[in-house]
C-alpha cells in the first residue's frame, strides 16, 4: 500500500492529564463523535492489512483480538473494574507504543527499574514518529475528520509530541492528586497481581513520577 506514506494526519486531539482523572472517560466520549476516529484495541493488536470501512465492524481480527485478551487476562473482572477492556473499545497510545517496545505499560505490569530509567530519559520523538506511521496506516482505507488519542504519559513528552504533530489539540484532565494517588496505586497493584509475582508496597513511585509530569506540563 504505497499510498500510506502520503497520508496526512490533521489536527489530532490528544487527551492527557493525571491517571485516574477521567482521561479514559473523556477519550471515549470524544471517540463517540462520528467525525472522530480513535484506534481501537483490535486494530492496534493486528494493524495489517489496513482496516477497511466496509468491514470495520465485522473484521475477523476482532474475534482474534478478543480471544487473545481473554487468554492474557485482560478480561478478568478485577481489571475490567479499573479499566474496561474490549476488542472494540478505543485504547491508549501506550498500546500503540508497544510496537516500538517503548511503553509505560511494561512498568505498570512488572518491576523493571532499569527499563523505567531508560524510558524516563530517552527522546520520544522516534516513538511519536512511529505512532504517526501507525495512524497513517490505519486511516489509509478508513478516514474520519481527525484522530482522538490518549494517555497520561503524554504529560512528560509534550515537546516531542508537538514536534511530530505540530497542529495537535491538547486536552488536560484534572483531579485532586490526593484522590488520584490512592486510586492509581490500587490500579497498579491489580495489574501486578495479574501479570507478575511481585507486588511491592506503597505507591510504586507514582507520587514523584506524576509530580514530575505536572511540573513538565506547567513549564511547557
Amino acid at each position: 500500500f504505497p499510498g500510506i506514506a502520503a497520508e496526512t494526519i490533521r489536527q489530532p486531539i490528544f487527551v492527557t492529564g493525571l491517571p485516574r482523572a477521567g482521561t479514559t472517560f473523556f477519550h471515549n466520549l470524544l471517540a463517540a463523535d462520528p467525525v472522530n476516529r480513535s484506534p481501537v484495541t483490535w486494530e492496534i493488536m493486528y494493524p495489517s492489512p489496513p482496516p477497511e470501512e466496509a468491514t470495520y465492524n465485522d473484521d475477523p481480527r476482532i474475534a482474534q483480538a478478543q480471544a487473545a485478551m481473554d487468554f492474557e487476562g485482560f478480561m478478568q473482572p478485577q481489571l475490567q473494574a479499573i479499566h474496561p477492556f474490549d476488542a472494540l473499545r478505543p485504547e491508549e497510545c501506550n498500546f500503540i507504543w508497544e510496537l516500538s517496545f517503548i511503553t509505560v505499560n511494561y512498568t505498570a505490569w512488572w518491576e523493571v527499574p532499569n527499563y523505567r530509567k531508560l524510558i524516563s530519559s530517552m527522546d520520544f520523538r522516534a516513538v511519536y514518529e512511529e505512532e504517526k506511521q501507525v495512524l497513517q496506516h490505519l486511516q489509509h482505507r478508513f478516514k474520519r475528520e481527525r484522530w482522538v488519542l490518549k494517555t497520561p504519559a503524554h504529560m512528560k513528552t509534550l515537546g516531542q509530541l508537538l514536534e511530530v504533530f505540530p497542529d495537535a489539540c491538547l486536552v488536560q484532565c484534572h483531579r485532586d492528586p490526593a484522590k488520584v494517588l490512592p486510586s492509581l496505586s490500587n490500579n497498579l497493584a491489580v495489574w501486578r497481581k495479574t501479570f507478575s509475582d511481585r507486588v511491592p508496597a506503597g505507591a510504586f513511585g507514582m507520587l514523584e513520577l506524576q509530580a514530575e509530569g505536572l511540573r513538565n506540563v506547567a513549564e511547557f
